[in-house]
């Protein structure tokens, strides 16, 4: 697990990246994007209120985000009523 320092030096980097890259995004939706990718992509099977809980956005924004993963060709696996796993498809 990173430390907190180490943390925030890579999200400042990412930040910047991302600004000069995608200009015109939303960096916090970015960050949700990214760690929505992170939880689901884990050995963790956290349910959508979970998940709801730990990035402080609504259940309906979470199957919004999975709709934005299924977009960029990921695959969605739901292994329980409110399990979703993330996966690359082959390409």
């Amino acid at each position: 697990m990173l430390n907190t320092s180490c943390s925030d030096s890579l999200r400042s980097m990412l930040r910047h990246i991302l600004l000069r890259l995608i200009p015109n995004m939303d960096l916090a939706r970015i960050y949700r994007l990214l760690r929505l990718m992170q939880l689901m992509s884990s050995n963790v099977d956290y349910t959508t209120p979970e998940l709801k809980e730990l990035l402080e956005i609504s259940e309906r924004s979470i199957f919004r985000y999975l709709e934005v993963f299924k977009d960029a060709g990921y695959a969605l696996q739901k292994k329980d009523k409110n399990v979703h796993k993330l996966f690359k498809m082959p390409v």
